[in-house]
């Protein structure tokens, strides 16, 4: 059985770089995740954050993390997935793009009978700390993990 699905793509007309095209690279990397009875385990951050770096390096800025719907199993509670770093900078430049950092948001979530509930308590305090230092959001991505809390942990 084949299905097909749509990914939204937004595009934004980026008014410093007039008359250019764009240079895109995609880059790709593996992340596993390892399932445990009461929380998710996920390795290979390290060489994501490599490729994001290495591309900063040649002029690439990050547009978009792409995490594709490709889990392979291997093992009997872990997955590979691969996550796509989506780079870009005007063509024949290589002025090298900013540096990155990254910052975790916990998202809380909390369930009963009223139906599922989702929260970022501190989103609006992380991007207060980081706009004020002249940082803009370059993407946001939803890792695989997940840890307890309450009765559960």
């Amino acid at each position: 059985m084949k299905y097909t699905c749509k990914a939204m793509m937004i595009f934004q007309k980026d008014h410093h770089v007039q008359n250019h095209t764009l240079e895109t690279q995609i880059r790709e990397s593996e992340i596993d995740v390892t399932l445990h009875f009461t929380s998710v385990e996920v390795q290979g951050f390290e060489e994501l954050y490599n490729q994001l770096s290495q591309a900063g390096g040649e002029g690439f800025s990050l547009s978009a993390v792409l995490d594709l719907p490709n889990a392979k199993g291997h093992g009997w509670a872990s997955s590979l997935t691969s996550v796509h770093l989506v780079t870009q900078r005007p063509h024949g430049s290589s002025i090298p793009a900013p540096t990155y950092g990254v910052a975790n948001c916990a998202i809380k979530i909390s369930g009963g009978f009223g139906g599922i509930k989702a929260e970022m308590p501190d989103l609006v305090n992380l991007l207060q700390q980081y706009t004020t230092q002249g940082k803009k959001v370059a993407s946001i991505y939803n890792p695989p993990n997940r840890q307890p809390s309450g009765m559960v942990s």
